[in-house]
């Protein structure tokens, strides 16, 4: 069963490389302000895990005015 859930800090680079996977981007070059290594943006990533634990999809949300 797929679970859906925020993204947790420490999975940073599965959803990153998740969704450089994806949009064949490279999101900490085109948008530092939100995947910069010092940035925890885990908080903005609703995530699918499978019953493996495994990241399976992720939507990122952002307000406009955040400025990302």
């Amino acid at each position: 069963m797929v679970k859906y859930r925020t993204a947790a800090p420490h999975e940073r680079e599965e959803y990153i490389d998740l969704a450089n996977l994806a949009f064949r981007f490279d999101f900490e070059i085109l948008m530092p302000k939100a995947y910069d290594k010092s940035v925890d943006s885990s908080a903005m990533h609703k995530v699918a895990v499978d019953e493996q634990g495994r990241l399976r999809a992720l939507v990122a949300v952002s307000r406009v005015s955040d400025g990302m």
